[in-house]
């Protein structure tokens, strides 16, 4: 503008400047929000677009642009589509072939009681005619696998979330987008039982059951098939390079996606099945699994739709709407506790892949929601007719030879509760997804500090009783390698005097617990050690190293035809090790091992 500064909210660079700067400002402090802290970066991303949207800030008011319906569908889809390929290629080799039962049992009991128990919640807390209650209910049916990263991926997953649970959150959340256009459209016809029901019906099992549904899946996974042998073909004749090789499988998403969605495919199952094809042999996630290009792509993506997701939040409609607020956090609660938990634990004993209560617990509580909900939010915005009370699922079926806007329906006066109680239970997710690692982390810190207090006044009069060697050896922990996770306590083992100078000392576990076992911490082995080396006579040089061994897991039958064990080199039930170095002058001998 000549003559003065003029900045426009609704600008390009505004955006680019707003996503591009916290970008910066969290890769400089990721370490620490994400390992530390952590924090999921959906929780950081959308805290920032409430700040920087247009009910505080007003910096970024994505609600001016036009065709904003449009933007919200093509990026959601376009999200949900890459990380369904980046879920499934983190897999095992033919994962779902070996654990069809319990992806089977969590796609169809488990989501069709979850979306049932939450269209009654809505319809008895909100006071909503149960039909759209049935519609709004199907949205949230899907688990979101961008939230679902926060508790399958990082240094937390690593030490705390047996590898098997993480595992099945991700399978899940790859196929449940999917499945929910059934629940939508299942909604939709109830909604619409007053027209024509005999062809509405035939028109869902042709057009939707057989058409997008079943034709999408074969579509996918003639694509993903024929994508892994034109990849191998030009790797075994160096005709790709690596750049390209690396970001094969994002560009099949995008194009899966595009071409299905173009078809009026279902393009989620065409991308699922296209990844599992494509992901076949494993061969791609063998070459690719320690480069980062495909998480450094998700980051930036999935930075910028929370953003935008984080601004595009109706406050005045949630906060003076005619709908009261306290009427959306009652909502919220009630789904988040009683969508899933109880569902999950009613169908435990038929879930192979969990293998106690708590995991039941775990699995059900990690169901979140978010992109999801906002893509099926913003696709029954395009096909709900404005008031004229038209047929919904003949629009939709027009819609497969024409090219409408997506802005041009706008259910404004049909489903005005649309738009505020998704984006109400979609915020509660993020936030209470969000927190709940960190207020894990804070009960733990909390119950350490207090378990290593009386610990240390138990250990005490413990050595005192003892009579070591040498009273009041000063004995301490010099260095302490692996993590101090909150676990089951430790206790040593008694110890023969050595023949040498150094000892090493093997804890067993009082209290093995399989799984999601989390009990008090590992103070009590430390402690123990450094007793056990004063009663030997040794002095103040003292190691203790916790390792964590290959942990072995009882599998159930029922999938795969496998019975037994299976290694998992996860913490579940670890063993303790505490290396005790005497300095010179020590007893002589060598090092001695204690089962």
């Amino acid at each position: 503008m000549v003559g003065g500064l003029h900045i426009d909210a609704n600008e390009v660079p505004v955006a680019a400047a707003v996503i591009g700067g916290f970008l910066i400002i969290f890769g400089l402090y990721s370490a620490v929000l994400k390992e530390r802290l952590y924090l999921s970066e959906a929780l950081i991303s959308t805290t920032l677009g409430c700040l920087t949207g247009p009910y505080l800030l007003g910096v970024f008011q994505p609600q001016q642009w036009s065709s904003l319906n449009t933007i919200i569908l093509e990026s959601s889809r376009l999200v949900i589509a890459m990380q369904i390929m980046a879920a499934v290629l983190t897999l095992p080799v033919q994962y779902y072939r070996h654990h069809w039962k319990s992806i089977l049992v969590l796609l169809l009991p488990v989501m069709t009681c979850s979306w049932l128990v939450t269209a009654a919640l809505i319809y008895w807390i909100m006071d909503m005619d149960f039909t759209k209650a049935l519609i709004i209910g199907a949205t949230m049916a899907p688990t979101d696998p961008i939230l679902a990263n926060s508790i399958v991926k990082g240094s937390f997953a690593d030490r705390h979330v047996p590898r098997h649970i993480r595992y099945l959150l991700s399978g899940e959340s790859a196929c449940n987008d999917s499945t929910t256009a059934a629940f939508v459209w299942i909604g939709i016809l109830i909604f619409r039982m007053g027209h024509d029901v005999g062809g509405l019906l035939r028109d869902f099992v042709l057009w939707i059951c057989l058409y997008e549904l079943a034709l999408g899946a074969l579509f996918g996974a003639v694509v993903g098939w024929a994508a892994r042998r034109l990849l191998k073909y030009s790797e075994l004749h160096d005709l790709i390079d690596q750049e390209n090789f690396l970001s094969f499988a994002i560009a099949l998403s995008i194009f899966v996606d595009g071409v299905s969605a173009l078809l009026q495919m279902n393009d989620f199952l065409a991308v699922l099945t296209a990844a599992i094809a494509f992901s076949w042999d494993g061969c791609f996630h063998q070459v690719t699994k320690k480069s980062q290009i495909q998480e450094v792509l998700d980051n930036l993506v999935n930075a910028w739709f929370f953003v935008f997701l984080g601004s595009i939040v109706p406050w005045d409609t949630l906060l003076h709407g005619a709908i009261p607020f306290w009427r959306y956090i009652v909502l919220a609660i009630a789904i988040l506790g009683l969508r899933r938990i109880p569902v999950t634990f009613a169908f435990y004993p038929i879930l192979p892949s969990l293998t106690n209560p708590l995991e039941a617990l775990f699995v059900g509580h990690f169901g979140p929601i978010a992109v999801g909900t906002v893509y099926y939010m913003a696709m029954l915005r395009k096909e709900f007719p404005a008031a004229s009370g038209g047929d919904v699922l003949a629009h939709h079926l027009s819609s497969l030879l024409t090219t409408a806007s997506a802005d041009a329906a706008a259910p404004t006066d049909t489903f005005p509760e649309l738009e505020p109680t998704i984006m109400a239970v979609v915020l509660a997710s993020i936030i209470v997804h969000g927190m709940t690692i960190p207020l894990f982390k804070a009960g733990t810190i909390a119950a350490r500090t207090l378990s290593a207090t009386s610990t240390r006044s138990r250990s005490r009069s413990r050595a005192a009783a003892n009579a070591p060697l040498r009273p009041r050896s000063n004995l301490g922990v010099d260095a302490i390698s692996g993590p101090m996770n909150a676990r089951p306590m430790y206790a040593a083992v008694p110890l023969a005097a050595p023949s040498g100078s150094d000892a090493t000392i093997r804890g067993a576990s009082t209290d093995q617990e399989n799984g999601l076992g989390w009990g008090t911490p590992k103070v009590e082995a430390v402690e123990a050690a450094q007793a056990t080396a004063g009663s030997l006579g040794y002095v103040r040089e003292t190691t203790i190293s916790i390792v964590d061994p290959a942990v072995f897991l009882p599998r159930r039958d029922g999938e795969g035809g496998d019975v037994g064990v299976e290694v998992e080199d996860e913490v579940g039930m670890v063993h303790v090790v505490e290396e005790v170095r005497g300095r010179p002058g020590a007893p002589p001998g060598g090092r001695r091992i204690v089962e």
